[in-house]
């Protein structure tokens, strides 16, 4: 079997290129969320604001079955 140092140095010089690229592109992002998510995510609303979240469970909840209850779960993500 027959090793191109050329194509070998190319390939190596490639993966090098491709991981110093790939954890710049994910180093933006990552600033990028930091900068857009809010500091505070479950501060207290302020002025005219309704916090959405409660703690007591209406009749319509109660009547919903599990099925609607894990959709409504995965749809909002509480």
């Amino acid at each position: 079997m027959i090793f191109s140092l050329r194509k070998g140095w190319r390939f190596i010089r490639f993966i090098v290129l491709f991981c110093i690229l790939t954890f710049l592109l994910y180093s933006a992002l990552e600033r990028l969320s930091s900068w857009i998510t809010p500091i505070q995510h479950y501060k207290i609303p302020e002025g005219n604001a309704v916090k959405v979240a409660g703690t007591s469970i209406t009749d319509e909840q109660q009547e919903r079955g599990l099925w609607q209850r894990l959709r409504f779960f995965y749809w909002y993500g509480e």
